[in-house]
């Protein structure tokens, strides 16, 4: 049990790490797309203060001119996801290709575990380091330093819930790719103790045992009537 859970662990370890490069991607695109725009967001912060000190300003112009950061953030987001679940349906599929198909949802899971760790490791990387995200918190908190702490709890309350609604997902898809897998069967192997003895080839086989006939010898020299028994009744003379 504890080599097939090593097994499991093994295969969505590995391709979970390859999912964990398109989830720094995304953040890669999240965090381009927010520092390319950090003008926007800087003036739509400042429209926001000044409606909270009860000036009239309205942000929708500076919102419509952000609305393709918060679809490229997104719409990354769920390529990522969607990726992920991919890795996950083919590690669930060779793992049931190796030791069976009980352990497809396991692999599957550490498929979304660890590339979920790395997609909210780099986010929050990002967050901290460049002080930039692509969401629409992050519109309201890039770039100024008095609100960092509201943006790395803003990011993270709109990822963990996506990254563990991600691990479901990604053992399901992996107990799916396990149903998909072709499995053949193993022959049982041999005893070593005890191995079958190799058929005889035929032109060794014993010859078939004669019934037993009483012969009655015939005397010394033998009579005419000895020779007259051994001929053949239908043979023509």
């Amino acid at each position: 049990m504890r080599n097939e859970t090593a097994i499991a662990r093994y295969y969505g370890r590995n391709l979970g790490m390859l999912a964990g490069l398109f989830a720094f991607l995304q953040t890669l695109i999240s965090v381009s797309a927010a520092r390319s725009n950090l003008v926007l967001m800087h003036a739509l912060q400042g429209v926001i203060t000044n409606i909270t000190d009860n000036i009239a300003q309205s942000p929708l112009n500076l919102l419509s001119d952000l609305v393709p950061t918060f679809v490229a953030t997104y719409a990354a987001m769920l390529i990522t996801g969607v990726i992920m679940l991919g890795f996950a349906f083919y590690a669930g599929r060779i793992t049931a290709q190796e030791i069976g198909r009980h352990t497809g949802a396991s692999s599957g899971f550490w498929v979304a575990l660890v590339s979920g760790t790395i997609w909210l490791g780099t986010s929050l990387l990002g967050a901290v380091i460049l002080r930039a995200d692509g969401t629409i918190s992050g519109a309201l908190t890039s770039g100024a330093g008095d609100r960092l702490v509201p943006q790395v709890v803003w990011l993270m309350v709109q990822e963990i819930p996506l990254a563990l609604l991600g691990l479901g997902f990604g053992a399901l898809a992996g107990l799916i790719g396990a149903q998909t897998a072709r499995i053949t069967p193993r022959a049982p192997a041999a005893s070593a103790m005890v191995a079958p003895y190799p058929a005889t080839p035929a032109p060794f086989q014993p010859y078939p045992a004669q019934p037993h006939q009483s012969v009655n010898l015939p005397a010394y020299p033998p009579t005419p009537e000895f020779y007259q028994a051994l001929r053949d009744p239908q043979r023509q003379e």
